[in-house]
């Protein structure tokens, strides 16, 4: 009796220790993401007022998710030759200096502004980089959490706020993460890219990203000037932007888990270009507007297009999990984990590198409505690519994910044999 007590209480134990990790870890990267995303609603003003322009403005954004898009990629094919509690604490700790730098920026101006703020992103890349796919990587290879669920005051004092809270939620990162031990598997994050539909799926979630990049970072000055909103109401916005993909999210594992993974992708894709057409609206609408703008109208459309990119995101990992597993990658290894999240974040990265300089410099040459006509235009190669994919696939007879013991051919050529099914 004694034992089964104690077994029951180590389980127990267990299981919260499991919940206190993952509240840490999530806590950790929701502030880091804040130091980031706090940018969009109001950093393109202040940085106007201090003569950037929005090819300017785009590529403080990108310097960020350059340095995302380096890191993402060394990262993942280094996190099993190295303890990922140490990148955890180390990039956690350099984005937190960084977000204090950056309030320190605000007090030049001109080409001086530009330079410390690209550097001081710069590097602040890095160390999110470090964070996402070290901790990411620890959650899927100690916890029992599905891949699904895992991957779910004035302008510079904000920056001293949120960069002292990381630092001290940083401390607590040292103190809960285990240490894991390492792993030896001659399998690496670059041979995710020798599988064709990984090579989709990095397609598919640059353009993802770059859209979303575009999109946050041009729409803070449109509203503004084109509405004369308000910072107050701007910021309510973008909250509700958030608030959405925050409330979609969770939703998206219940359809993964069941096994629908491509098909919302691609309903996603094909739904989200009117929606992009009707945001500016786009000047090939003039037909239909006679020139006329409306508030409601672009900002209900970005947020249901919003909504979308869960359902566009969260998929992808189960899907190269699923085919790293097919192409011979260890199903529960922290090498494979690893790769998978350090080539999607890469592509993350791209997308967020390039998206807000294309927005930047369309709308710089002619207005936002036409950046928003250009991304509605980006639907239709993806459903395409993606659409080819599958059909070669199925004629194939190529496998998406294992199957249940039997001998199948992998994207490679070669074959092998599939104990069971996991999701």
């Amino acid at each position: 009796m004694g034992n089964c007590i104690d077994s029951a209480t180590s389980g127990l134990h267990a299981v919260w220790k499991e919940r206190l990790l993952m509240v840490v870890v999530l806590t950790i990267q929701f502030v880091a993401r804040c130091t980031d995303t706090f940018l969009y609603p109001f950093f393109p003003q202040e940085a106007t007022a201090k003569g950037l322009t929005p090819t300017h403005i785009g590529i403080v954004f990108s310097s960020f998710e350059l340095s995302r898009f380096l890191t993402f990629f060394t990262i993942g094919y280094l996190i099993s030759k190295a303890n990922p509690k140490h990148w955890c604490v180390v990039g956690g700790g350099l984005v937190s200096v960084c977000c204090v730098l950056f309030g320190l920026v605000d007090s030049t101006s001109g080409t001086l502004y530009l330079v410390l703020c690209s550097l001081t992103r710069f590097l602040a890349g890095s160390g999110a980089a470090m964070l996402t796919v070290a901790s990411i990587t620890l959650l899927l290879k100690i916890t029992s959490y599905s891949s699904s669920f895992v991957i779910i005051s004035n302008y510079t004092s904000a920056f001293w706020i949120l960069g002292g809270s990381l630092f001290l939620l940083n401390l607590a990162q040292a103190l809960v993460l285990p240490s894991v031990e390492q792993e030896v598997n001659k399998q690496s994050s670059i041979n995710l890219l020798n599988i064709p539909g990984v090579i989709v799926l990095f397609f598919q979630v640059t353009i993802y990203k770059t859209i979303v990049e575009a999109t946050y970072s041009g729409a803070s000055n449109y509203l503004s000037f084109t509405f004369q909103t308000s910072p107050s109401t701007l910021g309510i916005v973008y909250s509700v932007w958030s608030a959405g993909y925050l409330l979609v999210c969770p939703l998206v594992p219940l359809l993964v888990n069941k096994g629908f993974i491509y098909s919302p992708i691609l309903i996603a894709w094909v739904i989200a270009a009117p929606l992009y057409m009707l945001a500016g609206p786009s000047p090939l609408l003039e037909f239909l507007f006679n020139g006329q703008k409306y508030f409601l109208l672009t900002v209900i459309t970005i947020t249901i297009s919003i909504f979308l990119a869960g359902i566009q995101l969260i998929p992808s990992f189960q899907a190269a999990i699923n085919l790293a597993a097919v192409n011979g990658h260890e199903k529960d290894s922290m090498q494979t984990y690893g790769a998978v999240t350090g080539t999607l974040n890469s592509a993350i990265a791209l997308g967020s590198l390039i998206g807000p300089v294309f927005g930047g410099a369309i709308t710089q040459v002619s207005d936002f409505t036409w950046t928003l006509t250009s991304l509605a235009g980006f639907s239709l190669p993806v459903v395409t690519v993606i659409s080819v994919y599958l059909l070669s696939m199925k004629l194939l007879k190529l496998p998406l994910k294992p199957i249940v013991g039997e001998d199948v051919k992998i994207e490679n050529g070669e074959k092998k044999t599939f104990i069971r099914e996991y999701r």
